[in-house]
């Protein structure tokens, strides 16, 4: 059985990457019709069963949608979530990924082999998934001293080496953006049993309490450190479309899977407001979640020089 699976946990601090996060209901609003959108197009491509991991019950309108789209909403109890104030971050609720992984891992009810795919709730996708691989991130190019949150790829190996004993070459080090993975369920065993004895170790590390620990960083140390590192997918883009900074002719713009972390409150609410009035005429949620969204990833304007120039002196002054 495959899996395609969304994590959100309720935080009331603000998000980055969400405009007017200040305004907890707005917020809260923003990233729910995120998740009816994200599985409204996991489910257009795939057969996959749909699962949603949340720490409260959800308003009327978004578990009505959510339950006719067949995916099962997931409570965790408060009292059995451990990892999500684990650390500090400025991604709240980021590491409550980690306690879905826990919730599976202790679950008598999956095979070895089934397979998990988690996927931020600001992703749309956009054609079948290829659930072939048993242990898959999507690996983020940077230079090994370049801050990624608060962490680099060399202060990463520098922990899993201490924690592993084991020296492994920084260049060979992968760092896995926190919105795709792929696990069987023999590999959420076992990557959470480490994940556990990580953040343990982290926490009572003297030189290393009161660092920001994000769950990418957590996720990235264990999974190239396990006997069969992960692999690295294709299937994946994070495409940033904002007024300083457009990626799109660097990236694969015929991925399966588009990650929008910018388009919350742009694309995100348009596709919502558009999916009420179709009423589960498929042919059109396919054309709308799949050619739509390339267009109109395609069809935003480039940044200025202006705006390029003010994003590099800001990039300066910050390193």
């Amino acid at each position: 059985m495959n899996y395609i699976c969304t994590t959100f946990y309720h935080s009331e601090g603000k998000s980055p990457n969400l405009a007017g996060s200040e305004n907890i209901d707005d917020k809260f609003l923003a990233y729910h019709q995120c998740i009816v959108v994200m599985f409204t197009s996991a489910k257009i491509h795939n057969d996959a069963k749909l699962v949603f991991f949340t720490d409260r019950t959800l308003p009327d309108e978004i578990e009505k949608k959510l339950i006719l789209l067949g995916v099962e909403i997931i409570i965790i109890p408060r009292n059995s979530i451990k990892y999500v104030n684990a650390f500090e971050n400025k991604f709240p609720g980021c590491l409550f990924l980690l306690d879905g992984l826990e919730y599976i891992a202790n679950q008598n009810l999956f095979a070895e082999d089934d397979k998990f795919l988690f996927v931020d709730s600001d992703c749309i996708v956009r054609s079948k998934i290829d659930f072939s691989e048993e242990f898959s991130g999507y690996k983020i190019d940077l230079k090994s001293d370049e801050n990624m949150n608060y962490q680099s790829i060399r202060s990463l190996n520098s922990i899993g080496e201490k924690f592993y004993h084991e020296n492994k070459p920084v260049e060979k080090f992968k760092f896995f953006g926190g919105e795709y993975y792929i696990f069987s369920k023999k590999r959420i065993d076992i990557t959470c049993n480490q994940i556990s004895k990580l953040v343990e170790y982290i926490s009572n590390e003297a030189d290393l309490k009161g660092q920001s620990f994000t769950e990418e960083h957590i996720l990235s140390i264990v999974m190239n450190y396990e006997d069969s590192p992960a692999n690295a997918t294709s299937q994946i883009e994070r495409i940033w479309m904002t007024r300083g900074f457009n990626n799109v002719s660097q990236v694969n713009i015929d991925a399966s899977i588009y990650h929008l972390p910018s388009e919350k409150k742009k694309l995100f609410f348009q596709l919502y407001e558009k999916l009420k009035t179709f009423d589960n005429r498929w042919d059109e949620m396919h054309y709308l979640l799949s050619d739509y969204v390339k267009e109109y990833v395609l069809a935003q304007p480039k940044p200025s020089f202006l705006a390029k120039l003010y994003r590099e002196i800001r990039s300066g002054l910050k390193s």
